[in-house]
C-alpha cells in the first residue's frame, strides 16, 4: 500500500489506487479511480533520484508550461516528502494509441507530433540541444544509470563507452530546433475512439532537434506496423526527404534514456 502525505491523502480521499505497469521509468504510476462522477487521475512516484534531470519536478515544470496546448495532462500536485516526489495529473481520455487499434493510427501519430513540433520555441526555458543532452549521457555513464540488458540487438556486446565513442563520431554538424518531446512513442499518445487527447511523459522535453523525436517514432512504426509504414508517417508529417544519418544518430542517442 503506498503512503500518502497529508496533503494527497486529502485529495485523494475515497480514491482506489491501481498501480500501472508502464514503460521503463523508476516511477511507480497509479490510475486513482473513485466513481462515475469524480475525475480520473494519475499520480507518479519516486525515490528522490541520483540526477536532478530525472526528477519528477522537471517533468511538473515542463506540464505547466505546457497548460493551455491541450496536448499535455495538467498538474493537480506535486511534493517531495519523506525522500519521495509525488506527482498528480488529470487523466487523459482513452487509451495509448496502439491499444485503440485505429485504421488512422499512423496518420494521428503523425499529426500529433507535428502539432507538438509546431510550438514556439522563442519561450520555452528547457534545454533538449545536443550540448546538454551528451552531458546528460556523461552523468548517466558516470552513475551507471544505463542497463545495458536493455540496449537494441545490434548493440549488444558493446560497451557503453564504445557506444558513447560511436555516438561521438557519428553527432550532426547542425540542428534543427523545435519544442521536442524527447520520447515519443506511440504508448506515450492517448487516443479515444474519436480523437487523439494528449501525450504522456513530457520529462525529457525542451527545445532540440526533431530527430530525436522522430527517431523514435520511426522506430516505433517499424516495430508495430512494419517498415512499410514509416513512408505514411513521415508524408503525413510533412517530411519529404529524410536524413538518415541524423535519423541513425539520434536512435543511438536514445539507447543512454
Amino acid at each position: 500500500m503506498i503512503k500518502l502525505s497529508e496533503v494527497l491523502a486529502e485529495l485523494l480521499k475515497g480514491y482506489k489506487l491501481l498501480p500501472i505497469v508502464f514503460g521503463k521509468s523508476n516511477a511507480g504510476v497509479y490510475k486513482c479511480i473513485k466513481d462515475e462522477l469524480c475525475p480520473v487521475y494519475y499520480l507518479k512516484t519516486q525515490d528522490f533520484p541520483t540526477m536532478q534531470e530525472d526528477q519528477l519536478l522537471v517533468e511538473k515544470e515542463r506540464l505547466v508550461w505546457l497548460e493551455g496546448t491541450s496536448i499535455a495532462p495538467f498538474v493537480i500536485h506535486y511534493e517531495q516528502c519523506n525522500e519521495k516526489e509525488y506527482l498528480l495529473t488529470t487523466a487523459l481520455e482513452g487509451k495509448n494509441i496502439v491499444e485503440v487499434k485505429r485504421e488512422d493510427n499512423i496518420k494521428l501519430f503523425a499529426t500529433t507530433l507535428r502539432e507538438i513540433h509546431e510550438l514556439s520555441i522563442e519561450n520555452c526555458p528547457f534545454d533538449m540541444k545536443l550540448d546538454s543532452k551528451i552531458e546528460i549521457i556523461q552523468k548517466r555513464i558516470a552513475h551507471n544509470l544505463i542497463n545495458a540488458d536493455d540496449l537494441e540487438e545490434e548493440n549488444q556486446g558493446k560497451s557503453l563507452e564504445e557506444l558513447f565513442l560511436e555516438l561521438l563520431e557519428q553527432r550532426p554538424t547542425h540542428e534543427e530546433f523545435v519544442v521536442v518531446h524527447g520520447d515519443y512513442n506511440l504508448k506515450n499518445v492517448i487516443a479515444s475512439s474519436v480523437q487523439v487527447t494528449g501525450v504522456v511523459d513530457w520529462g525529457r522535453s525542451g527545445v532540440g532537434d526533431k530527430y530525436q523525436d522522430l527517431s523514435i517514432a520511426v522506430r516505433d512504426v517499424k516495430k508495430y506496423y512494419g517498415q512499410s509504414e514509416v513512408a505514411v508517417f513521415l508524408n503525413t508529417y510533412g517530411l519529404t526527404r529524410i536524413d538518415k544519418q541524423k535519423l541513425s544518430f539520434y536512435t543511438l542517442m536514445d539507447e543512454f534514456f
